[in-house]
């Protein structure tokens, strides 16, 4: 059952992803490697003797923020628009790709997309980077290692921010399966016919994805780096049939910023759950927007990020 849960689970983010199931996991490098690779900025940051991560400092502000992006298997590319909205004299922006993600190394290792993992990797990268008291915003995926390293290493965090990001099991999946089944109905009934996948696909990426008539051409190049090793599902965190972090929350002492959209495709009450838990937590569900808030709504997103952080 566990197996099958994880085949239908990829099959899923097949569909609205767009990708075919042959090209899935391959990842071919292009011209954006390189330009990123050396672009202004960038640090590589070894991680063990053999590997790598990539990341890359933006602005010159006395206040640092560290971002995690999603996935796992994502990249930071879908955060380039942070720069843009968040004033850089004010702010010192991370971005950073995790191990086995596109711009970093890419290893064939046991525990690559293990949680205990990836929150050492966030260690070794704040230690490298110098990061002392720093802000923290992961999204999505990213939410949830941000969250663990939160409760492991406290004392380096200034404050954290969860992005769009789950408490449950169901408000990641099950949720996600509810809302794509209802827009399926809802594009029947609107197109008087049966859609195909691609409509289905983009109507749903539309509402629930980008929140976003049009996609902005970030997305297309997320799509062909995205690493969708098929491991991601069958080892790691997403191993767990059944999950919730509201018991830890309760333990994040610091403050916490919850954000994400009403139109998310992680359920909004996971967001609700969080903020209730959290002891100093405070909670902003961004009306029309979908899982990439940061572009469906960029001026509320970046208004309450900037708001959130100027108080601390």
């Amino acid at each position: 059952m566990e197996k099958k849960l994880h085949l239908s689970l990829a099959f899923f983010l097949l569909i609205i992803c767009h990708l075919p199931a042959q090209v899935a996991c391959q990842i071919i490098k292009d011209e954006i490697f390189d330009q990123k690779r050396n672009a202004y900025g960038v640090q590589m940051i070894n991680i063990d003797p053999d590997n790598q991560v990539w990341t890359q400092k933006m602005g010159v502000g006395k206040t640092p923020v560290m971002l995690l992006h999603g996935g796992p298997g994502a990249t930071h590319e879908y955060f380039e628009n942070f720069p843009e909205y968040l004033d850089t004299l004010k702010y010192t922006i991370y971005f950073y790709d995790q191990l086995g993600s596109y711009f970093s190394d890419k290893p064939d290792l046991e525990n690559l997309w293990e949680l205990d993992r990836f929150v050492e990797e966030v260690e070794t990268v704040r230690i490298a980077l110098g990061l002392t008291n720093f802000y923290l915003l992961g999204h999505s995926w990213g939410g949830i290692v941000a969250f663990h390293y939160a409760l492991k290493y406290p004392e380096n965090v200034n404050a954290l921010i969860l992005s769009n990001s789950p408490c449950t099991s169901f408000g990641t999946f099950d949720y996600r399966n509810e809302v794509f089944q209802k827009t399926k109905k809802e594009l029947k009934v609107e197109l008087d016919r049966k859609p195909t996948q691609a409509e289905l696909r983009d109507k749903y990426n539309e509402i629930y994805r980008y929140g976003l008539d049009t996609v902005p051409e970030v997305f297309t190049r997320l799509e062909r780096h995205y690493n969708r090793d098929p491991k991601i599902w069958e080892s790691g965190f997403f191993k767990q049939k059944k999950w919730t972090l509201e018991e830890k929350a309760k333990e994040i002492q610091m403050p916490t910023l919850i954000i994400g959209g009403e139109m998310d495709f992680v359920d909004p009450n996971d967001f609700r759950l969080l903020h209730s838990a959290i002891p100093d937590s405070e909670l902003v569900i961004l009306p029309n927007a979908g899982h990439f808030s940061m572009w469906s709504v960029p001026e509320a997103y970046f208004k309450s990020l900037d708001d959130f952080i100027t108080k601390k």
